[in-house]
């Protein structure tokens, strides 16, 4: 219940049993089943403001075709898709001074979650987390708060990838101080955040 209107908040969900329905918990073994992804814990999406850095240095923004030409070089270098085509990949994009995205701590998994988790981690263990030069994160799939999230937990100021955001991305992005970049595809590329001028 939003505490200032007295009305149920939008976002969350009660349930209850339909009258004559009777249930005991003590009868069976319970378990709460959900079917959130990554936000497991979070009651009110306001929660998930908290603990998200703000004002991280983003790098420059590069031009849509600098950024479709790093992801052809990240699917050029993704065995298992090329084998599979049921893998995600993602990898730390570093700018060069003729403005090319130069690739870095590529990873493939059967999540782009995962992927990206993998990419991160090898900067935290090679003592380099949080990221002090300004870094884009790729990934090739949609781009989820949690993607966002990571990025900006692990000091990333640019995140980008194949696939749409979420609206709560964009938010999130937005609230950070970050570049974010959906749909990089042949033909294509849209910048959600910085909001434009």
């Amino acid at each position: 219940i939003d505490a200032e209107s007295g009305e149920p908040a939008p976002h969350v969900w009660n349930a209850a049993l339909a009258e004559g329905v009777a249930f005991d918990p003590r009868a069976s073994r319970a378990l709460v089943v959900g079917s959130a992804c990554g936000l497991c814990g979070t009651r009110v999406l306001e929660d998930l403001r908290d603990g998200l850095p703000r004002a991280i240095a983003a790098p420059m923004d590069v031009e849509p075709e600098r950024l479709r030409a790093a992801f052809a070089e990240l699917r050029s270098q993704q065995p298992l898709f090329a084998r599979t085509a049921g893998t995600h990949g993602a990898a730390l994009a570093f700018a060069e001074r003729d403005g090319a995205l130069a690739l870095h701590d590529l990873a493939e998994d059967v999540g782009r979650h995962n992927a990206a988790d993998k990419v991160l981690g090898a900067a935290l263990r090679s003592g380099h987390y949080p990221l002090e030069r300004p870094a884009w994160l790729l990934v090739s799939g949609r781009i989820s708060y949690e993607i966002v999230q990571k990025a900006a937990l692990a000091g990333v100021g640019a995140v980008a990838g194949v696939g749409m955001p979420t609206t709560l991305a964009v938010s999130a992005a937005r609230a950070c101080g970050l570049i974010l970049h959906g749909f990089v595809r042949e033909g294509g590329g849209l910048r959600y955040a910085p909001e434009a001028d």
